[in-house]
């Protein structure tokens, strides 16, 4: 399970969102069948579709805690939040496991360096555009 208090205490933001990463996709990895289960069967039981809605919130408070790292350079911080929660989502790893052929390790090196590339290139955009203001 991800460690928000860990996660909050991480001041380098290429560092939390390695972290961040890191614990995530461990944790998708421990539940991995019990998780894309619970996708599955969402609309038959209310049970598992309320469980998924958690997830989803406690996703959303890690994603919070890596854009906040990147602000206040992030104009954007919509569109990051938006690339952070869909390529931390549980069904992109599940596609990075089983449709891509990743190893956890492999899944999880490259999604940290996508997303730090891509937070990376914003950060300089945003600048860019605070620039010419």
């Amino acid at each position: 399970m991800p460690d928000l208090d860990l996660l909050g205490a991480t001041a380098d933001p290429a560092e939390r969102l390695r972290l961040a990463v890191r614990q995530t996709y461990a944790f998708y990895e421990s539940l991995f069948g019990q998780i894309w289960g619970t996708y599955k069967l969402q609309d038959e039981s209310p049970v598992l579709a309320s469980t998924l809605t958690q997830l989803g919130e406690f996703q959303a408070e890690i994603v919070d805690l890596v854009v906040a790292a990147w602000m206040p350079v992030l104009l954007r911080s919509g569109e990051a939040r938006g690339l952070v929660i869909g390529l931390l989502n549980f069904l992109t790893y599940r596609a990075l496991r089983h449709d891509g052929g990743l190893s956890p390790e492999q899944a999880t090196d490259r999604m940290t360096e996508a997303l730090l590339h891509s937070l990376e290139a914003l950060s300089r955009q945003s600048r860019k555009e605070a620039a010419n203001v």
